[in-house]
């Protein structure tokens, strides 16, 4: 049953954490299943919210392409909290304007928000047509089990920097490090053999997704780096470090990870 949030302005809390606050346009319910949705983006709605149910473990894919006007596309993802999970602007393997976010690992069983924007949403000067695309790529129920050391996470320490290896039998890697109320953490992943396309993850201890990176925003190539996160509260904390696809991705290779604390 979808329980809809109707909030959809933008603000920091004091743990960094952005959520969803304000009134606005109800959001759209999309069926069970891939999901498409024309719509229009322009000064008198410079949001539209689509929300779905969905499982822990789910892979999504979410696109927003323009089919008119000068609108540059902006993608937000979140909870049923209205915590932001993920934001995309511009497809990092696509060209132009459009807006994707690639293969993102639904945290648990909730009601999710996906809220179709432009850049700088109500300040923003762009307008026009989209189409937005939901695509659930697996379902909770054939998710791949995660193989990983028999071991556990292993801990990790701030400055500390380890290696492992990724391939076909073991493609996700987990560490475990403490850190406390608003530390500033940076978490990097960096192939140092083969062709391996990284992806690292940051979870807490309840098993919630925080942050994702695929390719780091600052940097050139496929090494992944969460950068400038601000820890929410005192507690235990999960890295995982993967490859594009997980299971089904075609990449390998040797990798450090490491725990940044400035």
């Amino acid at each position: 049953m979808i329980v809809f949030i109707t909030s959809t302005l933008i603000t920091p809390t004091s743990s960094g954490t952005r959520i969803i606050i304000g009134s606005g346009p109800t959001p759209i319910a999309a069926e069970a299943g891939n999901f498409s949705y024309d719509g229009t983006i322009n000064d008198e709605l410079p949001r539209v919210p689509v929300a779905f149910d969905g499982k822990a473990g789910e892979v999504i894919g979410i696109e927003m392409q323009v089919a008119s006007g000068d609108l540059d596309p902006y993608l937000l993802l979140t909870n049923a909290n209205g915590d932001i999970l993920i934001e995309n602007d511009d497809d990092p393997l696509g060209f132009g304007r459009d807006a994707y976010i690639r293969e993102f690992t639904l945290p648990k069983d909730d009601q999710y928000i996906i809220i179709a924007t432009r850049l700088d949403q109500n300040d923003g000067s762009t307008e026009g047509d989209f189409v937005l695309t939901l695509e659930r790529r697996v379902s909770a129920a054939s998710t791949p089990e995660i193989t990983a050391e028999s071991d556990g996470p292993q801990p990790i320490t701030c400055g500390q920097s380890l290696s492992e290896t990724i391939d076909d039998t073991t493609f996700t890697w987990r560490f475990s490090f403490e850190a406390v109320k608003d530390q500033t953490i940076g978490i990097q992943m960096v192939a140092t053999s083969g062709d391996l396309d990284s992806i690292v993850r940051l979870f807490n201890d309840s098993g919630d997704m925080l942050q994702e990176n695929d390719d780091d925003p600052l940097g050139v190539g496929k090494d992944a780096y969460l950068r400038d996160i601000v820890i929410p509260t005192d507690g235990n904390y999960i890295i995982e470090a993967t490859r594009f696809k997980e299971a089904d991705g075609p990449t390998s290779g040797d990798f450090d990870v490491t725990l940044i604390c400035p």
